[in-house]
């Protein structure tokens, strides 16, 4: 039996005392590299066209306000007659509309109104096309274009 308590004891203290690991240290990263100036290629011009700009395209924003009043509940089935309209119109005229333009719907003078954001259009077609619109179709009570670089065309 004392060897038995012996062996305990000894057990008990190894177990109390068990070695324990220092705690190492994270990773450092490595420094992230510098960036040097033959690292960034600066683009040279071709000849002949120093001082020259490429033209922008022509950004096109048409608001057209019919004369129903503004109801959200009311305002999808608006926003269709008045771009049936418009396509009725450029059909009528023999312009296809190739172009899926969707509108932003809002409120202006408490009527419904949408507006329409179209980048690379020609401004003296799209005018054209509105005022046709206009004094064609019984829905719009008035329209604007307003042409990049251009005052706006009221109708």
């Amino acid at each position: 039996m004392p060897h038995l308590l012996l062996l305990l004891s000894v057990v008990a203290v190894a177990l109390a005392c068990a070695p324990t690991q220092a705690p190492v240290p994270a990773p450092v990263p490595a420094p992230a590299p510098i960036p040097t100036i033959a690292s960034t290629p600066t683009p040279t011009p071709a000849p002949g066209t120093i001082g020259r700009k490429k033209r922008d395209a022509n950004h096109v924003e048409v608001t057209i306000v019919s004369r129903q009043n503004f109801d959200p509940e009311m305002n999808p089935s608006y926003l269709k007659v008045v771009e049936a309209k418009v396509e009725e119109y450029s059909k009528h005229i023999g312009l296809e509309n190739d172009r899926q333009v969707k509108g932003d719907v809002r409120k202006i003078g408490g009527k419904f109104a949408v507006v329409y954001n179209l980048p690379g259009a020609d401004c003296d077609k799209v005018i054209d096309l509105v005022k046709g619109a206009k004094e064609n179709t019984d829905v719009v009570e008035h329209a604007a274009v307003k042409c990049q670089d251009r005052k706006k065309v009221l109708f």
